[in-house]
């Protein structure tokens, strides 16, 4: 058990002092950063499929404000905002504003059919279930849904999770720029 001991601390070490060595001199020791998407930072860009196989490119809807909602059908708390965006939508969709769903759900076949039962008409893209991996979420550190995200027309994240009211406050700001 000694020889072992002796073996494996000297890897312990250099493998710590390894992964410290790309850190900020200036930030205490711990200092935890944030994964994906970052409130003043550029969002990550990314491209998937709408139901009708078209790409659907985030830097093409780069002027105007952007809401990325990650969400699934079968996700009670997202099935229970979506009256609230439906009629945010029906308020903003002739304005510099899109939705852009991202649906985690299990099959494209309950996303379409979900899409279409619902009536959903603002642009919506499928990513991987939620049991695979799935870059886009991974992209933006999204590890529950729904979770959603504020874009302005510069392509910078301005909020996070914003539902009724404090989305409409800040469309109201951020279309007005």
């Amino acid at each position: 058990m000694k020889q072992f001991l002796l073996y494996i601390f000297p890897l312990t070490v250099a493998s710590l002092l390894w992964s410290c060595a790309d850190s900020d001199p200036n930030e205490p020791i711990g200092t935890l950063r944030p994964v994906g998407a970052e409130v003043g930072k550029e969002a990550p860009l990314f491209s998937l499929q709408q139901p009708d196989g078209k790409l659907v490119n985030l830097a093409d809807l780069k002027g105007k404000v952007v809401y990325v909602d990650f969400w699934a059908s079968w996700c009670a708390p997202c099935l229970a905002l979506l009256p609230s965006l439906k009629d945010i939508w029906q308020d903003y969709k002739d304005q510099d504003f899109v939705i852009l769903g991202v649906s985690r759900d299990y099959t494209k076949d309950a996303w379409s059919s979900f899409l279409s039962d619902e009536g959903i008409d603002w642009l919506n893209v499928y990513e991987a279930a939620p049991n695979k991996p799935a870059p886009v979420s991974v992209l933006y550190g999204v590890v529950g849904i729904p979770r959603s995200y504020l874009i302005d027309k510069e392509g910078v994240v301005v909020a996070v999770d914003l539902i009724g009211q404090n989305l409409r406050d800040s469309l109201d700001v951020y279309l007005a720029q």
